[in-house]
């Protein structure tokens, strides 16, 4: 009899087998005939190598229909990432003895092993977007096939020609991949590279992702230093161009103190303004014959008039060189012999002259009625009693009414004293809808199409003392912006006399009334119910308090280098002082040194309104920001310099409902003050002084400046940054700021340009006021070391925005370009 060895015994007492493999698991049973009640084990093995010990010990209900007296048995075991990898790979699975365990296939058959091909279980997914100063930046995600899930935070080595010369986690914000790859947004890199490595040869960068070890796409990339020998030549040339830079700019700044300045608005106007009129004339008389002459219907609501100044005012009318028009002047029941017998003298000699008589006195509203019904015009000229129009008004209005399509135009105007002496020019803005919310600077010469007149109504006798202004605002409600047409010319004289407004500026009690009802109709009108409407000084001038309800989230973003008791009171007073609930602040720490800065971060490190960004580069104020733009998603951003305190608890909500009133507003300013009190930013004004300036620097904190633009909320070209609100949507749909050209100076300027050319709008506020100690953070670009730097952004604005840097439409083209901001007028001739 043969007798059986203990290891032949054993191989005879297990039974046991393999399932089809399904998915990434392997699973089966197993048996040891000889010892039932224990588990078993399996070996598993994958390309011949053996990658792990399957347990028996799982329920398997099968094995009961085969006799055996429990239920364990069955194992599974996960095939390990590392063969996930999309190549085709062996498996086997063997008892203790190594003999082979049996696959049950799909078709019946039983193998001794199977051949498996599975996608990869991770999958690296990156790219390089280049070169940012001296940075490599990108992005790059882990995504688990497994799950489905994608994450960041992945480690990225550097190689350099082939060596590894640095290693990092890609961590930073990038909403935009994030959003793509529908993970969280940590997933970026800016890897700067050594200086070692920024002289004489041509480098080549990879990146690669660890441990998969995958290249990104867009890697590698090469860069091409200079040599030490030509970077020094470089830097040598770069000191002669800024010195050269320095002297032109200095040049520069003396000519424009010795060239000869205009008159003043508040001194020597007279006399500028009869060499202006005289100019004027010349000028329109060398135009072209306009192409048409369409009749001109010139109303004038007469109530008991200085008859002198009457007699002059009609004259003003005769006397124009547009010679298709006609005057209805409207006797609201004066009951004056003389004035009636003067009007029909007038009407006699010339038969574009009417006369309309009221049989008892209703108010300026019902008389201009009454001349608007029986015109017959194709533009509505509106004309006071008292008052006088330049020789050339209406030609100059009907010109650029036929040249443009405009619907609505208005021109400058100043006043006219008893004795014929002109002062005090309203030189205005371009449309300035926001501007005419606060007060009616549009006034006169005001020429309307009589059809858009009858399609909004005549004026309201309930507005009586503003009913101008209801009829601006009405009219702004139908007719498109770009129909309205602001005329760049003093085409009439504002008469002033002892008993009028014109002289003594007060504004009557029923015209501030009428006024305030005017913009709150208009208001309610335009679904603000809520809005309040109040008087500014006493005067026809009016603040809104807008009360909105939404809350959009806001990102405040405030950079600092060092500075740490500046920045550490700037941050407290916007902690203490924001009523708001949907707001955070990003510290961007801009590599400082200071023991205090330090201490400053770490106490702030864990405060759930506040997170501190790090950035050790070269100081450039425009990337600081758009890194923590970037890095951080809100529907609007706060740019805020550490320079800058605020101790309005209603701040945020001042500037958000500006935004929010309108949805084409991208940006608003605040009114910026010295710690003396004394007006840093009230808007920025171009081409004043070369770039920009800022309005009414230097004046104080309550003075109403040129015409109470100083009280009032007004759309401007450009706004500092130094406290900007930004609607992220329009931000990032210009590019954020220019941290290529301009790194310093200009950048908000810039932005607000190219946020402007597409479309928004800026809106600058003095309801939100708040200290600004100027430029504590870095100093002056005045200083004569980075006059080279000022030099080239300053050319490069020109390049960039000449055309609106030379015509900003909310600075009046009649003033000076040269210097002082609402003060000097243009040179006569010169094209003002």
């Amino acid at each position: 009899m043969d007798m059986l060895n203990a290891d032949d015994r054993a191989v005879a007492a297990m039974s046991g087998m393999a399932d089809a493999l399904v998915g990434y698991v392997v699973t089966g049973w197993a048996i040891d005939e000889t010892s039932p009640l224990d588990a078993a084990s399996v070996d598993i093995f994958v390309d011949g190598e053996k990658v792990g010990a399957a347990s028996c010990d799982q329920v398997r209900q099968d094995l009961a229909t085969l006799g055996y007296p429990r239920h364990g048995g069955g194992f599974s075991f996960p095939i390990p990432g590392r063969f996930m990898d999309g190549d085709g790979h062996v498996l086997r699975i063997a008892f203790h003895d190594g003999t082979p365990m049996m696959f049950h296939s799909r078709s019946g058959e039983q193998l001794p092993e199977v051949r498996f091909r599975s996608e990869r279980a991770v999958e690296i997914d990156g790219f390089v977007d280049g070169i940012v100063g001296s940075g490599i930046c990108g992005w790059v995600v882990r995504r688990n096939n497994e799950t489905g899930h994608s994450t960041g935070g992945v480690q990225i080595q550097v190689r350099c020609n082939g060596a590894a010369i640095g290693q990092f986690i890609a961590d930073h914000v990038r909403q935009d991949v994030g959003q793509a790859k529908k993970c969280s947004p940590r997933v970026g890199f800016d890897f700067q590279i050594p200086a070692e490595f920024r002289t004489g040869r041509t480098f080549s960068f990879s990146l690669w992702a660890l441990p998969e070890d995958v290249e990104l796409r867009q890697s590698p990339i090469r860069i091409n230093y200079p040599s030490t020998d030509a970077t020094s030549k470089l830097y040598a040339l770069k000191d002669v161009v800024d010195e050269l830079c320095s002297r032109a700019w200095s040049v520069q700044r003396e000519i424009m103190r010795m060239l000869p300045t205009g008159g003043t608005v508040t001194g020597g106007y007279d006399a500028w303004a009869r060499r202006y009129y005289a100019d004027l004339t010349r000028r329109t008389a060398t135009l072209p014959p306009a192409h048409g002459t369409p009749l001109v219907s010139i109303v004038m609501p007469t109530y008991k008039p200085d008859l002198r100044d009457f007699i002059a005012a009609i004259a003003s009318v005769s006397k124009q060189t547009y010679a298709n028009w006609e005057l209805l002047i409207v006797d609201d029941a004066s009951r004056s012999r003389t004035l009636t017998s003067c009007i029909q003298d007038h009407a006699r000699q010339d038969r574009r002259i009417r006369l309309i008589r009221q049989t008892r006195n209703s108010g300026i509203s019902t008389a201009t009625n009454a001349a608007l019904q029986a015109a017959q015009g194709e533009f509505v000229a509106f004309f006071d009693h008292d008052d006088l129009l330049v020789d050339v008004a209406i030609e100059t209005m009907v010109r650029a009414a036929l040249s443009t399509g405009a619907r609505i135009l208005y021109s400058d105007e100043d006043k006219i004293d008893e004795t014929g002496v002109y002062s005090e020019p309203n030189l205005k803005p371009d449309w300035n809808y926001r501007f005419l919310l606060c007060q009616n600077y549009i006034c006169h010469l005001l020429m309307v199409e009589r059809a858009l007149l009858q399609q909004v109504g005549p004026l309201r006798t309930a507005h009586d003392g503003a009913q101008d202004h209801d009829l601006l605002l009405r009219l702004s409600e139908t007719c498109p912006a770009d129909r309205i047409l602001h005329v760049s010319e003093l085409l009439y004289h504002w008469r002033k006399s002892a008993t009028s407004t014109a002289s003594s500026g007060d504004a009557k009690p029923y015209a501030i009334k009428a006024g305030l009802t005017a913009v709150t109709d208009h208001l309610r009108r335009r679904g603000f119910e809520t809005a309040e409407v109040t008087s500014i000084g006493a005067r026809t001038m009016y603040s809104i308090e807008w009360n909105g309800r939404q809350t959009p989230s806001v990102c405040i973003i405030i950079p600092f280098k060092d500075q740490a008791g500046i920045t550490r009171r700037c941050l407290e007073e916007v902690l203490a002082h924001t009523d708001y609930p949907n707001w955070r602040i990003v510290l961007v720490d801009n590599g400082s040194e200071s023991v205090e800065a330090k201490r400053l971060c770490r106490d702030y490190h864990a405060h759930p309104l506040v997170t501190i960004r790090h950035v050790h580069e070269k100081f450039n104020y425009s990337r600081l920001n758009n890194i923590a733009a970037k890095e951080n998603p809100a529907d609007f951003f706060v740019f805020l310099n550490n320079d800058v305190f605020l101790r309005q608890g209603n701040w945020l909500r001042i500037l958000l409902d500006e935004a929010l009133a309108d949805p084409r507003v991208a940006i608003v300013g605040a009114k910026l003050l010295y710690p003396d009190r004394m007006v840093q930013h009230a808007g920025i004004v171009l081409g004043v002084g070369g770039i920009a300036d800022h309005t009414f620097r230097g004046i104080p904190d309550g003075d109403p400046g040129y015409v109470a633009r100083a009280w009032c909320a007004q759309q401007y070209s450009a706004v500092t940054a130094a406290c900007m609100l930004c609607r992220a949507q329009a931000f990032r749909e210009v590019g954020g700021f220019d941290e290529v050209e301009l790194a310093v100076a200009f950048n908000d300027v810039d932005l607000c340009l190219r946020v402007g050319a597409s479309g928004w709008r800026v809106i600058w506020t003095p309801d939100l006021v708040a200290e600004h100690h100027e430029s504590l953070s870095r100093g002056t670009d005045m200083a004569p070391e980075k006059a080279g730097r000022f030099f080239h952004e300053n050319q490069l604005m020109q390049q960039r925005h000449g055309e609106v840097l030379r015509r900003d439409p909310f600075y009046n083209p009649i003033f000076s370009r040269l210097d002082g901001i609402f003060r000097d007028l243009g040179e006569i001739g010169s094209g003002s």
